[in-house]
């Protein structure tokens, strides 16, 4: 037998499916295993509900057919940046911004007048502000003048790689529109007013796309006018292969709602269909949560009173084994997907 094929489970058995999926070894040299007594438990992954109503009693079918899993994936370790006064007020300066830099217990900064550049000191999360013409309709008595999406891209590309924002390995998502619609219009027929453009970039980590809070989104007012940057995200490096839990493990949590589902009461005929691996981000502090940490991605769809609609699902990956159980949190977890 190929030493590469480490397991072909059928999941009839615990579903009532005839879904089949494999799961492969890495190689049994550097990249295998540490004993698990001996290698480091991290903490569990906490996944927030969807913020809606979730069914009492999560039912589907699964019909994802040769699904390819690893049997072990890298975490990757959060770094600490720990900011400087001086490495804030050169952004600043590189802003066209002056003044003291502020200190505030977990964040550094600059105000100065309608520009506010914050950055936390620990994770390196920045936040900048230029007001001077955010959240308005008109410049100088006339309508803004917004780029299209194709030059709001670029705008947002040139002033993060002139800030040292971008990491190589954030690609641009999509660009929206925000708009504001006039207390005299009819919010049903009228689009309203498009005040900027929010341009949506997203982490991929080892060929997968980082879920959670790991973004960076930048806002293109007037004549390509910088107003937003928010940095939500966190640097990490390798730091060790975990074994994953098995996909008959996953979806039997899915299932008892131990991760987050969206699956609406009322729903009918569901049917899971689409199964990946991919990371997530958490939005708590480094010391919370020290990993960026696989999970599997569940998406799938289900009748919801006859119209035809989707869900989707997430379960953190890593083998139970090898996490440690926080109670902290728990009872907002649990009302979070109720």
């Amino acid at each position: 037998m190929n030493n590469k094929l480490l397991a072909v489970i059928t999941l009839s058995a615990v579903l009532g499916a005839g879904m089949l999926y494999t799961q492969v070894g890495a190689s049994e040299e550097k990249e295998a295993l540490v004993v698990e007594n001996k290698q480091t438990q991290i903490p569990e992954l906490f996944i927030p509900g969807p913020g809606q109503g979730v069914a009492d009693k999560i039912e589907f079918q699964v019909t994802a057919e040769n699904v390819r899993l690893p049997s072990e994936e890298t975490i990757y370790k959060f770094k600490k940046q720990n900011y400087t006064k001086n490495e804030v007020h050169n952004m600043a300066t590189k802003l066209g911004m002056k003044g003291e830099v502020f200190n505030l217990e977990e964040s550094l900064g600059v105000n100065d007048g309608d520009k506010t550049l914050e950055i936390e000191k620990d994770s390196g999360k920045i936040l900048y502000l230029n007001r001077a013409h955010l959240g308005q309709w008109l410049v100088d008595g006339k309508a803004k003048q917004i780029p299209t999406d194709e030059q709001s891209t670029q705008h947002a590309i040139d002033f993060l790689q002139k800030m040292n924002w971008l990491p190589e390995n954030f690609q641009v998502r999509g660009v929206t529109e925000n708009r504001e619609i006039p207390g005299n219009l009819n919010p049903e027929t009228d689009q309203g007013i498009v005040l900027s453009k929010t341009v949506h970039l997203y982490k991929h980590v080892n060929g997968k796309p980082v879920l959670g809070v790991s973004r960076i989104t930048v806002e293109i007012g007037h004549q390509g006018e910088i107003e937003t940057v928010r940095k939500y995200h966190k640097e990490e490096e390798a730091f060790q292969k975990y074994k994953l839990k098995s996909l008959d493990q996953a979806v039997l949590e899915l299932k008892d709602k131990k991760g987050m589902i969206n699956l609406e009461e009322g729903a009918s005929d569901a049917i899971l269909d689409q199964i990946e691996l991919t990371y997530w981000e958490d939005a708590g502090s480094i010391d919370e949560q020290p990993y960026l940490q696989p999970v599997y991605l569940f998406k799938g769809k289900y009748k919801l009173y006859g119209k035809d609609a989707t869900f989707s699902g997430i379960v953190p990956a890593v083998d139970n084994g090898f996490t440690l159980h926080k109670e902290v949190g728990q009872d907002s977890a649990a009302n979070a997907v109720k």
